[in-house]
């Protein structure tokens, strides 16, 4: 089996491997954090501060679209 192959196979994960923190602000909301951590059961997790997933996504996607890319690759 080529390399390319095997890659293909794979399914979309994600992994956190240690904690990581992001800070965050928003209109109207405030001001708060996210942790992101694997946990007992193996599955990431994150403590929301009682934020829901939509919240999260929203800035998730808001880092990733003003982040600059070190190594930029044409999209």
């Amino acid at each position: 089996m080529s390399i390319t192959a095997m890659f293909d196979k794979l399914e979309d994960t994600v992994d956190v491997n240690n904690t990581w923190y992001m800070s965050w602000t928003a209109k109207g909301v405030g001001f708060g954090g996210f942790a992101f951590y694997t946990g007992p059961d193996g599955k990431p997790h994150c403590e929301n501060e009682r934020m829901g997933k939509e919240f999260i996504r929203k800035m998730l996607n808001k880092l990733v679209d003003d982040l600059v890319l070190d190594d930029p690759k044409d999209e």
